[in-house]
C-alpha cells in the first residue's frame, strides 16, 4: 500500500475520525506508521479509546485497499490525502479537517480561490431543487467552482 492507501483507509475506518487521526499523525508521523504500528495503548495516546479501538482494529484486518481503489478507478474517482498538493489550503485550517476527499472530474479545480460548497437537505422538495439549480448555474456562469459532497438530497 501507498502512503496515500493509508490515510484512504483510515478516512473508511469505523472508530477513528477526523480529529483522532489528526492525532495519529502528530503521534506516528504518517498514516503508515499509524496504520502498521497501532497498538491500544498508542491509539489511546491519541485519543482513540477501547471501543473505538477495537472497531478500527477489525476493520484494519478485513479492509482490503487494494479492493476499494479498484472499485474507485472504475468509477473515475479519484482520493485526494490530507496533505496532498490537490488538497484545498481552506480545508486545512478547519478544526478538524477531512481525511481526505473523493474527487470525480478535474482535480486541480480543488486549488480554483472562487470555490463554493452545496450543502444542504437530503429530503429536499421540487421548489428547492429548481432553485439549487438555478443558484449552481448562476454561480457558475459567474466563474464559480461548485464543490460537492455529493451526499443525499440537495448535494446530490
Amino acid at each position: 500500500m501507498s502512503k496515500n492507501d493509508h490515510s484512504l483507509s483510515f478516512s473508511l475506518a469505523l472508530g477513528v475520525g477526523p480529529k483522532g487521526f489528526q492525532k495519529l499523525l502528530k503521534l506516528f508521523g504518517s498514516a503508515e506508521k499509524a496504520w502498521k504500528k497501532s497498538s491500544p495503548e498508542k491509539y489511546k495516546e491519541a485519543g482513540v479509546g477501547k471501543v473505538n479501538f477495537a472497531k478500527f482494529d477489525a476493520f484494519r484486518k478485513t479492509f482490503d485497499a487494494q479492493e476499494y481503489l479498484g472499485k474507485l478507478r472504475k468509477a473515475r474517482v479519484k482520493f485526494i490525502p490530507y496533505g496532498d498538493k490537490y488538497y484545498p489550503e481552506q480545508l486545512k485550517k478547519l478544526e478538524n479537517p477531512p481525511i481526505g476527499l473523493f474527487v470525480k472530474g478535474n482535480k486541480k479545480l480543488l486549488l480554483e480561490p472562487n470555490a463554493i460548497a452545496v450543502v444542504g437537505t437530503r429530503k429536499i422538495t421540487s421548489y428547492g431543487r429548481q432553485v439549487t439549480e438555478n443558484l449552481a448555474s448562476e454561480l457558475c456562469s459567474a466563474g464559480l467552482v461548485i464543490v460537492s459532497g455529493m451526499a443525499l438530497g440537495v448535494d446530490g
